[in-house]
């Protein structure tokens, strides 16, 4: 299920990647997509950038990164 956000964010489905796919390992598998958040208001994710979280279904470790234009 997708559940997009005002602002162009996005909780669960697939990130919209401004780059290449970038989605982080953990325990020998790729980390579960959780949520993509703009470059709004009071955050800043570099030059117009979008942060991405990852959690990985196996620990529950968590991951968050971004990509800018």
């Amino acid at each position: 299920m997708v559940l997009p956000l005002e602002g162009a964010c996005r909780l669960g489905g697939e990130p919209d990647w401004i780059q290449v796919d970038a989605t982080p390992q953990c325990c020998g598998r790729p980390m579960v997509f959780v949520a993509q958040l703009n470059n709004m208001g009071e955050m800043n994710f570099g030059d117009a950038g979008d942060g991405y979280a990852f959690l990985c279904a196996k620990c529950g470790a968590a991951k968050f990164l971004w990509q800018c234009f």
